[in-house]
């Protein structure tokens, strides 16, 4: 059988100059950048598309299965929330996810091993949004979390010893939370605590930040829900910032985006997932990314610096088994960081899953464009899910 060959295209042809065109006024009205800029951005992309000749089609046209092919599935947890085996697990979910994406996208509940619900919610698009309902042993309701796209509510907690800390969007609380160190291209995740307020839904009051040795890192000041300033301190100094802190409540919920998993057991996340899924035998899908191609694109773009104006044109080879086998740059923009996206993608090599045709796994060819700077993600983040075509 003949290899096929995926490309990831950002837009159709219609909706790319239109898009581009959007952009350009978008970022003009952004203080980030200059008039200059936004017309420099604008001829990079119309060069990119009139020197890399592209066979833009319909989504309708490349007779992909519609995207709510959603199964239920049954999947186990050890304790770091890595995918395991069902002898290893410490907790069992069952969960929609989208088998053409490979994103939790749907209803889950999350099990303990004597089969009492410990937590259940709703995924959109590979992420915790809405309410999410975590329960005592004894099932009663441990805290309601309402998960917004860059913000949460708490609507109730109660404490170890079950008693309210938060009733009806109202109370005073202190729980864990995540946040990103170092540069945007290499993160590191640390842990700390936050103590903060909410009435009736509403954030209120300062909300401050500390590290696990209890030092102050941040607060932020609202009133009636509405951000007003922050403070960020560091080495005996402080700074106004007129923007909020960016944090994460559960590093076990980025574990199960990107569907970690207990290298032990499995070689790598297709492995992990395969039992647990049933393609049809009348299924077809391009080879995707735990998470989703559009993670995909975020993390490449995100950590190597590609200059601005300029784009990476990457080729992977995928076997079967959903394995990276090979990588080389198509077209790049220098040794270094050619040389540094090539690693990074063979860093995630063991996140990727097969192209299925008619029910079963075949090789193929992907090839993945990465644009630069903070245009490069602005285009990620307003990507259709049919942005990928078979050639």
């Amino acid at each position: 059988m003949k290899k096929s060959n995926f490309t990831i295209k950002i837009l159709n042809l219609h909706s790319s100059i239109s898009y581009l065109v959007a952009t350009v006024f978008s970022l003009i009205s952004l203080q980030t950048f200059s008039h200059l800029n936004s017309i420099r951005t604008l001829l990079a992309l119309l060069i990119l598309l009139i020197f890399k000749p592209v066979h833009f089609v319909h989504a309708q046209q490349l007779n992909k299965p519609p995207l709510s092919v959603v199964q239920k599935v049954m999947l186990y947890y050890n304790g770091g929330a890595e995918l395991t085996s069902r002898e290893g697990a410490s907790f069992m979910r069952i969960a929609e996810i989208n088998i053409t994406a490979m994103i939790f996208d749907g209803v889950y509940q999350d099990f303990d091993l004597k089969d009492n619900l410990i937590e259940e919610g709703y995924f959109y698009e590979g992420h915790k949004r809405g309410l999410q309902t975590e329960y005592f042993a004894d099932r009663s309701v441990k805290s309601v979390i309402d998960y917004l796209e860059n913000d949460f509510v708490i609507w109730q907690m109660k404490n170890s010893s079950k008693e309210d800390i938060v009733l009806n969007g109202t109370g005073k609380f202190t729980i864990p939370f995540y946040f990103a160190t170092g540069t945007t291209f290499q993160p590191k995740w640390k842990q700390g605590n936050v103590e903060g307020e909410f009435q009736f839904g509403k954030r209120v009051g300062a909300w401050t930040y500390f590290d696990t040795s209890n030092n102050k890192l941040e607060e932020e000041f609202y009133e009636q829900g509405k951000f007003t300033h922050r403070i960020h301190y560091e080495a005996g100094n402080s700074v106004e910032l007129d923007y909020r802190k960016d944090i994460t409540l559960s590093l076990r919920s980025l574990l199960e985006e990107t569907m970690a998993f207990e290298q032990v057991y499995f070689t790598n996340a297709n492995a992990a997932m395969i039992k647990g899924i049933d393609y049809p035998s009348t299924f077809n899908r391009p080879p995707t990314f735990a998470g989703g191609l559009k993670r995909l694109l975020t993390l490449l773009t995100s950590r190597i610096e590609v200059p601005e104006t300029m784009s990476v044109l990457l080729r992977a080879n995928i076997n079967e088994e959903g394995l990276v086998t090979s990588c080389i740059v198509e077209r790049g923009v220098s040794q270094q960081k050619d040389a540094a996206l090539v690693e990074l993608v063979r860093a995630f090599d063991k996140k990727f899953f097969p192209y299925i045709k008619k029910g079963k796994p075949y090789s193929s060819t992907l090839y993945i464009p990465i644009y630069g700077g903070p245009t490069g993600l602005e285009l990620i983040k307003k990507l259709p899910f049919d942005f990928i075509q078979e050639e």
